[in-house]
């Protein structure tokens, strides 16, 4: 006895009449292939593979597999990248690269968050010192008549002659 195929369009299967065991094969293209099948019984069809189908299938598999492995080589970049913009950010806020003071010829150096924090109750101290230098205290002496200034390093003086305000930038 020889084995039978049953063959017709997609569109005319009917998989109540084919019986158990018996194979198909569509002529026209389902999708983008061919319908090759066997049943399993009256109403019951499974689609099988063909050899073509198993090559698309291996290629398809080796394509994303070296799409795999090209995003494993993109993250491992990426990891590396953010683990230098992680120490660059560490340098720029507190002037450490992992705990450690940036040298001096890190750019981060003397351009850091911390620096210029430091820099500024720096120069704040020596606003503070320059207000209290500049700011006198001026007292009118009412039984010599004199003017008494204090607390700064101007001297002031009123000329005994002539009744003017002299003053000068004390050493002291």
């Amino acid at each position: 006895m020889a084995i039978q195929v049953r063959r017709g369009n997609y569109a005319d299967l009917d998989p109540s009449k084919l019986v158990q065991a018996e194979p198909f094969v569509t002529l026209d293209k389902v999708g983008s292939d061919y319908y090759v099948g066997m049943t399993i019984a009256p109403n019951n069809v499974v689609r099988l593979a063909t050899w073509d189908n198993l090559q698309d299938i291996e290629t398809t598999c080796e394509q994303y597999r070296n799409e795999a492995e090209a995003s494993k080589d993109a993250a491992a970049i990426s990891e590396t990248n953010a683990a230098t913009s992680e120490s660059n950010s560490e340098a720029w806020a507190v002037g450490e690269r992992g705990g450690t003071p940036v040298i001096p010829t890190d750019d981060t150096y003397h351009n850091n968050s911390k620096y210029y924090s430091e820099q500024s109750g720096t120069y704040w101290g020596y606003i503070q010192d320059a207000i209290n230098m500049v700011v006198p205290t001026v007292n009118i002496n009412f039984v010599t008549g004199e003017l008494e200034v204090s607390g700064t390093s101007w001297y002031f003086s009123i000329n005994q002659s002539t009744g003017q305000l002299e003053w000068a930038v004390s050493n002291v």
